[in-house]
Formats: C-alpha cells, sequence, structure tokens
C-alpha cells in the first residue's frame, strides 16, 4: 500500500512539472544552458515534490512551499522573455 502511494506521487510531481514546462515553453523562451542542468532541476524538484507530500504539512504551507519551488524552477530554466508577442 505504501509503494503504491510513493509511485502515485511521483508519477503526480512528473506529470506536473511536465504540464508546467509545455505551457511555458510554448510562452517563454529557455535560457540556454547545458541538457544536464534541465534534467538535474526537473529532478530536484520532483523529488522535493514527492517528499513534501509524506511531510504532512498544513495545507497553507504546502501552497507556500509548492510556489516557491515552481518560483524557483520557472527562474532556473526560463529568462522571461515572449516567444511570440500577444496580439
Amino acid at each position: 500500500m505504501k509503494i503504491m502511494s510513493v509511485l502515485i506521487e511521483i508519477a503526480n510531481a512528473i506529470f506536473e512539472v511536465f504540464i508546467v514546462l509545455f505551457f511555458f515553453k510554448q510562452t517563454l523562451s529557455a535560457k540556454p544552458q547545458k541538457s544536464f542542468t534541465k534534467y538535474t532541476t526537473i529532478i530536484i524538484i520532483s523529488t522535493i515534490h514527492v517528499v513534501r507530500s509524506f511531510a504532512h504539512i498544513p495545507t497553507y504551507i504546502n501552497f507556500g512551499i509548492t510556489f516557491a519551488l515552481w518560483c524557483i524552477f520557472l527562474i532556473l530554466l526560463f529568462d522571461g522573455s515572449l516567444t511570440t508577442l500577444p496580439s
């Protein structure tokens, strides 16, 4: 039972990361960097996401941690300039 919940959390973390990457890849240009940096960042964020889910943290603190993780993740991977101009 515990193994199944760990697998579900890992799948959830990876799915969440790829949804955010897909959305921001369409709108923001990525920073030029070595490919291992991207994969390392994704693995670190996913690991923290899985560990955090088993820590039994209150919801309001959990939202704050999630917000901080995504801010760090997006700052590391994207430079903030738009790939296309909005119409």
